[in-house]
């Protein structure tokens, strides 16, 4: 099997993954066991099909290391067991390499997020008195 099958694969999974963990931390503040255990099971089965030992071995090192990081990024400030578990499934999926990218990333558009929503209202009622 090619390399292009297991990035389109591995990218499809993660989209997927990003997509369901969204609605429902959206809607119920939480990312149930029941979407990231599966996740990082299939992230180790695709890594074992396309990649072999190998693979599960990066899928492993990711899974190890994106939780790690994001624990670093955030202090352990406001971060629950779902983000962790999301984080590590997500990191068996990527990889060592991207789950470092990804962390980040994640990190930044967190801090974002949070700077939009704490400016909001005050920006809010400012136009609102123009």
């Amino acid at each position: 099997m090619n390399q292009t099958s297991f990035i389109m694969t591995c990218g499809l999974l993660t989209v997927s993954l990003v997509g369901a963990a969204v609605v429902t931390d959206l809607r119920w503040r939480r990312i149930p066991n029941v979407l990231t255990f599966p996740a990082f099971a299939a992230a180790l089965v695709v890594r074992a099909v396309f990649q072999g030992w190998v693979g599960i071995g990066f899928g492993l090192a990711g899974a190890l290391v994106a939780p790690a990081l994001l624990l670093l990024l955030r202090g352990g400030h406001r971060i629950g067991m779902g983000d962790l578990k999301f984080a590590i499934a997500i990191g068996a999926i990527v990889g060592p390499l991207l789950a470092v990218a990804t962390m980040l990333a994640s990190t930044v558009a967190g801090g974002v997020l949070a700077l939009c929503m704490m400016l909001g209202e005050p920006l809010r009622q400012l136009l609102d008195t123009l």
